[in-house]
Protein backbone atom coordinates (compact mmCIF):
# COMPACT_ATOMS: atom_id res chain seq x y z
CA UNK A 1 0.00 0.00 0.00
CA UNK A 2 1.10 3.37 -0.84
CA UNK A 3 1.57 6.48 1.68
CA UNK A 4 -0.75 9.14 1.10
CA UNK A 5 2.33 11.85 1.78
CA UNK A 6 -0.28 14.97 0.62
CA UNK A 7 -2.60 14.06 3.27
CA UNK A 8 0.01 13.71 6.90
CA UNK A 9 2.71 16.62 5.54
CA UNK A 10 2.12 20.11 3.90
CA UNK A 11 2.91 20.52 0.17
CA UNK A 12 2.83 23.01 -2.27
CA UNK A 13 0.74 22.64 -5.74
CA UNK A 14 0.36 24.32 -8.64
CA UNK A 15 -2.70 23.10 -10.64
CA UNK A 16 -3.79 23.82 -14.19
CA UNK A 17 -7.00 25.88 -14.61
CA UNK A 18 -8.99 22.91 -16.13
CA UNK A 19 -7.83 20.46 -13.19
CA UNK A 20 -6.28 18.09 -15.73
CA UNK A 21 -2.56 18.85 -14.70
CA UNK A 22 -0.58 19.15 -11.33
CA UNK A 23 2.35 19.32 -10.12
CA UNK A 24 2.68 18.67 -6.38
CA UNK A 25 5.49 18.78 -3.59
CA UNK A 26 6.54 18.04 0.13
CA UNK A 27 8.96 17.44 2.58
CA UNK A 28 8.60 14.93 4.65
CA UNK A 29 11.63 14.49 6.91
CA UNK A 30 15.41 15.38 7.40
CA UNK A 31 17.85 13.13 4.97
CA UNK A 32 20.44 13.38 7.53
CA UNK A 33 18.75 13.63 10.77
CA UNK A 34 21.79 12.73 12.33
CA UNK A 35 24.08 15.65 10.48
CA UNK A 36 26.25 17.73 12.70
CA UNK A 37 26.83 20.29 10.11
CA UNK A 38 24.79 22.80 8.12
CA UNK A 39 25.63 21.83 4.42
CA UNK A 40 23.54 18.39 5.33
CA UNK A 41 21.40 18.98 8.24
CA UNK A 42 19.23 20.76 5.50
CA UNK A 43 18.88 18.57 2.64
CA UNK A 44 15.34 17.30 2.82
CA UNK A 45 13.26 13.94 1.77
CA UNK A 46 10.89 15.13 -1.07
CA UNK A 47 7.46 13.74 -2.81
CA UNK A 48 6.99 14.94 -6.11
CA UNK A 49 4.36 14.34 -8.67
CA UNK A 50 3.25 15.54 -12.34
CA UNK A 51 0.62 14.52 -13.70
CA UNK A 52 -0.75 15.58 -17.06
CA UNK A 53 -2.94 13.91 -19.13
CA UNK A 54 -1.97 10.35 -20.00
CA UNK A 55 0.84 10.68 -18.08
CA UNK A 56 1.80 10.63 -13.81
CA UNK A 57 5.14 11.01 -12.75
CA UNK A 58 6.23 10.13 -8.78
CA UNK A 59 9.22 10.85 -7.07
CA UNK A 60 10.51 9.91 -3.91
CA UNK A 61 14.10 10.84 -3.09
CA UNK A 62 16.67 13.15 -1.41
CA UNK A 63 16.48 16.22 -4.13
CA UNK A 64 16.50 19.61 -2.24
CA UNK A 65 17.92 21.49 0.70
CA UNK A 66 15.71 23.87 3.09
CA UNK A 67 17.15 27.19 0.94
CA UNK A 68 16.01 25.44 -2.82
CA UNK A 69 12.69 24.55 -1.38
CA UNK A 70 11.93 27.99 0.35
CA UNK A 71 13.07 29.35 -2.84
CA UNK A 72 10.86 27.28 -5.12
CA UNK A 73 7.80 27.53 -2.51
CA UNK A 74 8.14 31.38 -2.73
CA UNK A 75 8.24 30.98 -6.76
CA UNK A 76 5.06 28.89 -6.51
CA UNK A 77 2.85 31.34 -4.16
CA UNK A 78 4.27 34.61 -6.67
CA UNK A 79 3.00 32.64 -9.67
CA UNK A 80 -0.18 31.20 -8.10
CA UNK A 81 -0.96 35.04 -7.18
CA UNK A 82 -1.29 35.70 -10.74
CA UNK A 83 -4.41 32.79 -10.41
CA UNK A 84 -7.18 34.17 -12.59
CA UNK A 85 -10.92 32.75 -12.16
CA UNK A 86 -11.34 32.00 -15.74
Amino acid sequence: MKYDYFSHFPFAELRSQDGMSSFKICSYNYAYPQADNVDDGDWHRNYITLTIPAFKAEIDEVIFEGRLINFFLQELRSFSALQKKK
